[in-house]
């Protein structure tokens, strides 16, 4: 009797969508679908196709509408990358704002692979899994940390074959009672040095180390960057964070001499040089972040690091700056996120000005490169907290803050700020309330939900930038060289810098490209 046939797993990384006004873009390897693959590869035969690492340069972007395009290979050609007939397609979307571009890739799979099982996992199916089972042809959505239940769904299948209806930590579709099974959640994982490290030997690393692309942003010729997790789950509730529904709100972190393990074996593998924190928030505990700088110092790999995605400042003291500095920590994102007592107060951030003041001083004067994000257009937002801000912006400024991420704020599925503004009627889960959630970070207008309007909003963050910069560079004018040096070469080494020159490259791609393909446009509210 011949062995039964090895289940066949397709991995895939959806495309993402940016504004044509968007200056700062960062794709980067996809780490948690990573994870996702190294528990369950000894199950199944699993081919990873990553959409955006076949072309991750965002200076050569697809166009999908006028205001809009497509960073990676369209959907179809998504599909169409997939080299063995898949058994099962694991669909992994990190934000919202790709729903439009995830629908399509789940449409195009479904008609290439009528008989796959399509199981959908990240951020956004985690956030809207009933509405991504309504609206596609996702057979199973995985809510949450994905190891666990990615590799007990594999199991079932490899088992009869069938989609299993009762997996905890899934909503899944029952097609022949046409009804949607919520089963109950999973636990979460604990014991994080016994999770599976990221399966890069399935990814196309080499498409981003070779060519230098990655979250970091100084400059660097020779940087070859990967992403790494140290932890898991945020303690903090704040109200326009989706963490909850996919993380939870236990922090628990690896130990630091498994991270550092990691990074030896990566930079032995892959010639990694520099590394970039994917945590929610990085720096929670003291003993912790002592334990690891002192172990870099040690270890003396000779890389460097830092913490891009937004972290808070509590245990950033001279001292903690200082040992970071030495381990080779080049860059700190601090998250005040406003400059208002009263908007801090309604998003539940639960910070003190004066210390993350005293905290990006202290960075600046130890040598790391500081950075701040700024949220505005919060839905309680009026004028005189705008100007709270503005003069919060200035004194961030003042501190030696290098860059500034001044946003919109992202009413996105699974937040408590989302979920008032559906139960208020200001917003209904349409392909346009989809396209602007990719607005958000651009130069152009999107959705105001506060109390002013739309064009008001782009005012403001457009006059936040230009303060901001202004007081920057007139109180340290090497500033104004350097970022006239960074534009005539075309190598940024600021987050200002390089946006401007990824903008004038990838609109004059968009230019010489003519019309948008019709293959990329869907109808607005087809929801």
């Amino acid at each position: 009797m011949p062995a039964p046939r090895e289940l066949q797993v397709a991995a895939i990384r959806v495309p993402t969508l940016i504004h044509n006004l968007t200056t700062v873009v960062t794709p980067s390897l996809p780490i948690g679908l990573a994870y996702v693959v190294a528990a369950i590869e000894d199950l199944a035969d699993v081919e990873a196709v990553d959409a955006i690492a076949e072309k991750p340069e965002i200076a050569d972007v697809t166009p999908f509408d006028d205001e809009l395009s497509i960073l990676g290979l369209t959907p179809a050609e998504t599909v169409a990358a997939i080299g063995k007939t898949p058994d099962v397609c694991l669909v992994s979307s990190m934000f919202s704002a790709e729903w439009p571009l995830t629908r399509e890739l789940v449409a195009g799979l479904r008609r290439a692979y009528p008989d796959c099982i399509l199981i959908g996992g990240g951020e956004h199916f985690s956030a809207a899994p009933e509405y991504s089972l309504e609206h596609s042809d996702i057979d199973v959505c995985v809510l949450g940390e994905g190891e666990a239940t990615a590799r007990e769904l594999i199991e079932r299948i490899r088992a009869d074959g069938r989609v299993p209806l009762d997996v905890a930590g899934t909503v899944a579709r029952d097609r022949e009672r046409g009804a949607v099974v919520r089963n109950g959640p999973r636990d979460r994982m604990l014991d994080l040095h016994e999770v599976p490290r990221p399966a890069w030997h399935k990814f196309n690393v080499a498409a981003f180390l070779d060519r230098g692309i990655g979250q970091f942003d100084d400059g660097r010729k020779g940087v070859r960057a990967m992403p790494f997790v140290a932890s898991r789950g945020c303690p903090y509730r704040c109200t326009f964070c989706s963490n909850e529904a996919m993380w939870g709100t236990r922090w628990n972190a690896r130990p630091p001499v498994d991270v550092l393990a990691e990074w030896t074996q990566l930079v032995e593998r892959y010639g990694a040089n520099h590394f970039d924190s994917c945590d929610l928030t990085a720096i929670v505990k003291r003993a912790w972040l002592v334990e690891f700088t002192e172990l870099l110092i040690d270890a003396d790999l000779g890389v460097t690091w830092g913490m891009p995605s937004g972290t808070r400042s509590e245990v950033l003291d001279a001292e903690t700056l200082d040992l970071l500095r030495r381990s080779g920590c080049q860059d700190i994102t601090y998250a005040p996120e406003s400059g208002s007592d009263f908007i801090l107060e309604r998003m539940e951030k639960r910070i003190s000005k004066p210390k993350m003041l005293d905290s990006m001083r202290a960075c600046h004067e130890v040598g790391i490169t500081a950075k701040a994000n700024i949220i505005l257009g919060h839905p309680e937002e009026t004028r005189r907290h705008v100007a709270e801000t503005y003069r919060f912006i200035f004194q961030v400024a003042l501190t030696g803050v290098e860059d500034l991420m001044v946003s919109e704020i992202s009413p996105y599925p699974g937040s408590e700020i989302f979920d008032g503004l559906v139960a208020d009627g200001r917003i209904a889960m349409d392909d346009e309330y989809f396209r602007s959630l990719s607005f958000m970070t651009s130069l152009g207008t999107s959705n105001s939900y506060c109390r002013y309007s739309r064009r008001e909003l782009q005012l403001y963050r457009l006059g936040a930038w230009v303060m901001f910069y202004a007081v920057s560079y007139l109180t340290r004018p090497r500033r104004i060289v350097r970022l006239l040096s960074d534009l005539a070469s075309g190598h940024g080494s600021t987050r200002l810098a390089k946006g401007l020159i990824n903008l004038g490259r990838r609109r004059a791609n968009l230019r010489s490209a003519g019309d948008p393909a019709p293959v990329a446009k869907l109808p607005v509210g087809s929801g």
